[in-house]
């Protein structure tokens, strides 16, 4: 037990003499921490928290009505799901997206006129 509990702390220094060597920005987050509360260190200034890029207001991405029909132009050309999902990832969207769209593209296929509904 004693002899795990040295082998750890010296392979721990290993590690850290490593990344200090290697010239690395970031050490490892302490294994006390709990989860919620571990925080990156900056291994020049010791104590010092990297503070994460956040955006201040969270906002819907838009789509223009040209954008979406041809992305669904696209996606109706692909002959199976996996060239589905290269576009979708190619383009940063997600497969809600083309169902919403088909859903949407369907109703103004139904519409005619200014939003009237189509007879006959």
């Amino acid at each position: 037990m004693l002899e795990e509990a040295v082998e750890s702390r010296e392979r721990s220094a290993e590690r850290s003499e490593r990344s200090e060597r290697s010239g690395a920005e970031l050490s490892s987050v302490s294994i006390n921490e709990p989860e919620s509360r571990a925080v990156k260190r900056v291994v020049g200034n010791p104590g010092r928290a990297v503070e994460p890029e956040v955006i201040s207001i969270a906002r819907w991405r838009r789509f223009s009505a040209e954008y979406k029909l041809r992305i669904l132009k696209e996606a109706d050309q692909c002959r199976d799901s996996l060239q589905i999902g290269l576009l979708l990832l190619q383009e940063g969207l997600y497969s809600h997206h083309l169902y919403r769209w088909r859903q949407w593209r369907n109703e103004l296929s139904k519409k005619k006129d200014g939003g009237r509904e189509m007879t006959g």
